[in-house]
């Protein structure tokens, strides 16, 4: 019994790993990241994508032990969101429309072109964001959703 358990959690894992590269490859599509600088946003992205699931495993561990009913809550919440991603085939994906990336350039100054690999540069005397920390923002906002479900 024990065995047939790993096995479906190391099924589970590996699919949720491929759809975290496609994900990605959507992302540096989307945003036209040079494949120069993919492995860099991947690098910073993971690390902060560990440090949210460990933060997320606590915390989901510490609701199910104090409220069994929370686990229907995550449940509907996945069964929600398979719909809604299922209904959403073919849209087109306009990153600037994003919630989230909105509020990011409307609090952080940006530059609008890719300065080398850096996350942010410094341009007449002030500290703006490149479009590098933008995708970084992008992968971490996607590894919080995957990180609930």
């Amino acid at each position: 019994m024990r065995a047939l358990e790993f096995l479906t959690g190391y099924v589970i894992e590996k699919a949720l790993s491929v759809d975290n590269i496609f994900v990605f490859i959507i992302i540096f599509s989307v945003f036209a990241v040079p494949a120069r600088l993919q492995h860099r946003v991947l690098f910073w992205g993971i690390l902060g994508a560990l440090v949210m699931r460990a933060i997320f495993i606590v915390l989901g561990a510490a609701l199910l032990q104090k409220f069994h009913w929370v686990g229907y809550l995550f449940g509907a919440f996945l069964v929600f969101t398979g719909i809604k991603l299922l209904l959403q085939r073919g849209v087109k994906v306009h990153p600037e429309r994003n919630p989230i990336f909105r509020l990011f350039r409307r609090v952080v100054p940006s530059v609008d072109h890719y300065r080398g690999d850096h996350f942010t540069v410094v341009e007449a005397g002030r500290r703006c964001a490149t479009p590098l920390l933008l995708v970084l923002v992008d992968i971490e906002e996607t590894e919080v959703v995957f990180a609930v479900d």
